[in-house]
């Protein structure tokens, strides 16, 4: 056989060959390939399922509540109300800082006169912002130990302030727990393990009348 015909012969074989070894080669890394699930919840595939088992995330169950006290919730437009913001823990606690953030509407309130428990000290940073809507108190107690909490016992003021109705309808405020970036959360932060303590809390609703 002439050495031309052979070459002729032997170019597809081994284009052939290269194309075998290039798929198998392929499949097998496909095989090996997982794809991540981009999801809020935690998904677990049994072995030859047809559909995947979804597991939820578990939340926490509160550990403290935080609940707005007033004396009146129908106000009068132009009066001054006092409105605090109160704290009581489930479980004893060694809280070592605080992170407060009331979200309001600053078109229809003014408010001032932030007080706080004395039993927190004074804010690192307290401030009413108009701007953004938000009362805010961030609180470090200086204490090695931090501040002891009884269960269902010790009542702490997070926040005291005075609220004058600027126009007439129906407003709430409420405890801000973050804007979807973890900026502006309110949290409790235990000693010893810089555990954010889960807690409850529900929105203050006022009725504004003239």
């Amino acid at each position: 056989m002439q050495k031309s015909t052979v070459i002729k012969i032997a170019i597809p074989v081994v284009a052939a060959l290269v194309i075998i070894e290039s798929v198998v080669v392929l499949n097998n890394l496909t095989a090996k390939t997982k794809v991540p699930v981009q999801s809020p919840e935690e998904v677990e595939v049994a072995s030859g399922a047809k559909n995947p088992v979804v597991t939820p995330k578990v939340t926490e169950a509160p550990q403290a509540d935080m609940v707005f006290e007033v004396q009146n919730k129908s106000m009068k437009q132009g009066q001054g109300y006092p409105v605090s913001l109160n704290m009581t823990t489930r479980k004893n606690y060694q809280i070592d800082s605080f992170d407060v953030y009331v979200k309001y509407d600053p078109t229809a309130f003014e408010v001032s006169n932030l007080t706080f428990d004395p039993k927190l000290g004074k804010p690192t940073f307290s401030k009413v912002s108009s701007n953004t809507g938000l009362l805010v108190a961030n609180i470090y107690l200086s204490s090695p130990k931090g501040l002891a909490v009884n269960a269902n016992q010790d009542v702490l003021k997070l926040m005291g302030f005075t609220v004058t109705p600027k126009k007439t309808g129906v407003f709430n405020f409420e405890v801000n727990t973050g804007n979807g970036r973890g900026e502006s959360a309110t949290m409790m932060v235990e000693n010893g393990t810089a555990k954010v303590i889960p807690f409850s809390s529900n929105p203050l609703e006022v009725n504004v009348s003239k």
